[in-house]
């Protein structure tokens, strides 16, 4: 009788430490599942990530590719006529915050300032400094809806003066 017990407490150890192994794995395959989870949404939130920044960098580039105003304004500000004197001040100001230099092709027009513009990059309603680029009038004839300046005798007396400048 006696060995009867040993031997079914022998086999009731042997099926506990068995159960005891099998739930040590399920445990470890339970962790690596979890790791494997938490690789798999890092990867796919650090791809998200990168996909969303693209995508702003995408919609800027587009915003200034397009003209479109990047800022959300409930209304356009208004237009300021050339012979505004705010404007001109303004206007003023900048090109000579720029030294009087084109900022596309890096020409001086110090003694030519009459030949040195400043653009509005987002249309003539914003004319905040960030919206504004000193360029000259063969820059400004290149820039997105500019080219009837291409037909004006000052553009075309500013290529003369900048082709001999440059043969000298």
């Amino acid at each position: 009788m006696r060995l009867e017990i040993y031997i079914i407490v022998a086999l009731s150890l042997t099926l506990l430490i068995l159960l005891f192994v099998m739930w040590k794995e399920r445990r470890a395959r339970r962790k690596n599942e979890a790791r494997l989870i938490q690789e798999t949404f890092g990867a796919l939130i650090s791809r998200l990530e990168n996909l969303v920044k693209a995508l702003e960098q995408a919609n800027q580039r587009a915003a200034l590719q397009d003209d479109k105003i990047p800022i959300a304004f409930k209304n356009p500000p208004p237009d300021l006529p050339a012979d505004n004197l705010y404007w001109r001040a303004l206007s003023f100001w900048i090109r000579a915050e720029k030294q009087w230099t084109c900022e596309k092709c890096r020409i001086n027009l110090e003694d030519r300032r009459k030949d040195l513009h400043v653009h509005h990059i987002f249309g003539r309603g914003f004319n905040s400094p960030q919206h504004l680029k000193v360029l000259c009038i063969a820059c400004h004839a290149e820039e997105l809806g500019q080219a009837f300046m291409k037909a004006s005798p000052e553009y075309e007396a500013f290529l003369k003066w900048r082709d001999g400048i440059s043969k000298q």
